[in-house]
């Protein structure tokens, strides 16, 4: 009897265990002379490749969309487009402004290159009002006779004319130096006068002392303003002691240091500032005078240059 044989052709190496050397016989067929069938693997044949899953071409499908959708979205960034805004985003106004803007914007806004704001300390003094005037005329004239009187004298010529007898830095020392007046039969009324506001700022340039300027000034003003008042309340005056002596020499010297530094304002400002260091100066010589024979001349001396260095002050600040 004639031997059949079917022979199956491969591509890939079966599983282990399923061949004998290079043929196997199937399973369910008889070991017989008759039917041998055998598996040469000698050639190649190439099986159907299996059908795709449904979900596998799904997944394929969303993941060449969003592909081409982040390749749009990198497109249009690239052209000047801008993301939408989101929680994360950055705002604008909170990225920090390079110097070479800031210049351009103060340029802008009228504020030279270089300067900086200056914060001004309040600071509350205490005036003798001695009269208002409706003219101009009349405070010179009112401001004439104090003078001629040996007493001190500030003419306020702007607006309501007002004309001053002294000045403290505490109400009670005003009052003090107010009943005094009193007896020599001149009506003194107490005004409060702020020389600058919490929030009043200055521009200067940059780099120059002017916090130091401001602040050894009203230091200077109030412990001189003080002292005379206090002293020209009393019956007979006593010399300053050494601690006070102290204090009044060392603010002078930072005051006289910070001035010096002090440059680039406009002439209207540096004409104020001028009279103003005139009037520093000339009462610190005036308190060294009354120190060696406490005639109250000098204090009415010191009395009138610190009414004119605190109300010059105000009027520097406004040309700053």
């Amino acid at each position: 009897m004639s031997k059949s044989r079917m022979t199956i052709r491969l591509d890939q190496e079966p599983p282990r265990g399923t061949i004998e050397e290079r043929s196997v016989r199937l399973s369910g067929v008889p070991k017989t002379e008759d039917h041998n069938i055998e598996v040469d693997l000698g050639s190649y044949y190439r099986p159907r490749a299996p059908k795709a899953s449904l979900w596998k071409l799904i997944g394929s499908i969303t993941a060449a969309v969003l592909t081409g959708l982040l390749f749009g979205f990198a497109v249009l960034n690239s052209f000047g487009g801008e993301p939408r805004a989101s929680e994360h985003t950055t705002p604008v106004d909170s990225a920090p402004v390079p110097e070479a803007a800031q210049s351009q914007q103060h340029d802008a806004a009228g504020v030279q290159p270089g300067s900086e704001t200056v914060l001004v300390p309040e600071k509350t003094y205490y005036l003798l009002q001695y009269g208002m005037f409706s003219s101009e005329e009349g405070a010179k004239q009112a401001e004439k006779e104090l003078l001629q009187s040996g007493l001190a004298a500030y003419g306020d010529m702007d607006g309501a004319y007002r004309v001053y007898a002294g000045i403290s830095p505490d109400r009670e020392g005003a009052k003090l130096l107010s009943s005094q007046l009193k007896h020599s039969g001149i009506e003194l009324y107490v005004k409060e006068v702020v020389s600058a506001g919490p929030q009043t700022t200055v521009l200067a340039v940059s780099g120059l002392p002017w916090s130091l300027f401001i602040e050894t000034g009203g230091g200077l003003a109030s412990e001189l303003s003080a002292f005379s008042a206090l002293m020209l309340g009393r019956e007979t005056g006593t010399a300053a002691d050494a601690e006070t002596m102290n204090r009044i020499t060392g603010l002078h010297l930072q005051w006289t240091e910070a001035l010096e530094l002090l440059q680039g304002m406009s002439p209207e400002a540096e004409s104020q500032l001028k009279g103003m260091a005139q009037q520093m100066n000339s009462a610190v010589t005036a308190l060294a005078e009354y120190n060696k024979n406490q005639a109250k001349g000098h204090l009415w001396e010191i009395q009138s240059g610190m009414m004119n260095y605190i109300m010059g002050q105000k009027k520097l600040i406004s040309l700053l």
